[in-house]
């Protein structure tokens, strides 16, 4: 357990100093605020309850989620060599298993830190506002935090195809954010059948909880017009997550091992 706290240290150091982190946070955050600024003006009608105010900065969260678990994911396996670490990193008595999920968590550790800012300011503001908050943003918290290992998994394995940095990042960004949304659309569009291989399919019990009657449907807007989209149960969600978690972090694993063997 000592070695692989160590290479969580090490790797998370790295991630603080980065600029990919510091950009990632105050992008994030920016929008939050932008968004929540027209409620902290004077005259302002604010939404009628704490839980119909959480809906829309939670639904933006999980689309910037798609986009930070590739930020911070898409890179785990063909980082070490380019930006200089591999030789380090090898050398020491340290198994490759550790050496990966050490990465792994680290990368986990810091998209929870974003988020968890998030959250706060969301909660912070409701305070402001409104006085007190909702036991159900703890759940979101829970959902959101588990959807982002779910994207780090699925864009740890897309990256692993790639040798460089910049090749990981941009082919994980294009398929969580662009490819996956398109086919769920297309999908849905086609043949009204519930998308649930798509992993932005299970985003949506993390706002749709704080409605006052849980929703069955949505309605996106796409490029291919309005979709109606079928919301998943919270028990299906957490079940999709689960597979993906469970599938795409082992096939990130043993791509790992074979690359560094």
């Amino acid at each position: 357990m000592k070695k692989l706290y160590y290479v969580i240290q090490y790797n998370l150091g790295i991630y603080l100093k980065t600029k990919r982190f510091w950009a990632s946070l105050i992008l994030t955050v920016g929008i939050l605020i932008l968004g929540l600024s027209t409620y902290l003006k004077p005259g302002t009608d604010l939404p009628s309850s704490v839980s119909e105010y959480y809906l829309a900065p939670v639904s933006v969260l999980v689309l910037l989620i798609s986009i930070l678990g590739a930020i911070f994911g898409g890179d785990i396996i063909s980082s070490d060599k380019e930006m200089g670490n591999a030789y380090f990193l090898y050398s020491l008595p340290i198994s490759f298993r550790k050496l990966f999920f050490g990465k792994f968590i680290s990368s986990l550790i810091a998209i929870s830190g974003i988020i968890i800012i998030y959250y706060l300011i969301i909660f912070l503001i409701s305070i402001l506002c409104y006085g007190h908050s909702s036991l159900i943003l703890g759940e979101s918290i829970l959902l959101a935090l588990l959807y982002s290992v779910a994207w780090i998994s699925f864009s740890s394995f897309i990256g692993s195809f790639f040798r460089k940095t910049s090749s990981s990042l941009i082919s994980a960004i294009l398929m969580n954010f662009f490819v996956m949304n398109t086919l769920g659309s297309v999908i849905a569009k086609a043949t009204n059948w519930p998308v649930w291989f798509i992993l932005n399919y299970v985003s949506y019990p993390c706002w749709a909880i704080f409605k006052e009657s849980y929703p069955t449907t949505t309605s996106v807007t796409t490029s291919l017009g309005p979709v109606t989209i079928e919301i998943p149960t919270l028990m299906e969600s957490l079940v999709i997550m689960v597979i993906y978690i469970g599938t795409f972090l082992v096939g990130s694993y043993i791509v790992y091992k074979k690359k560094e063997v």
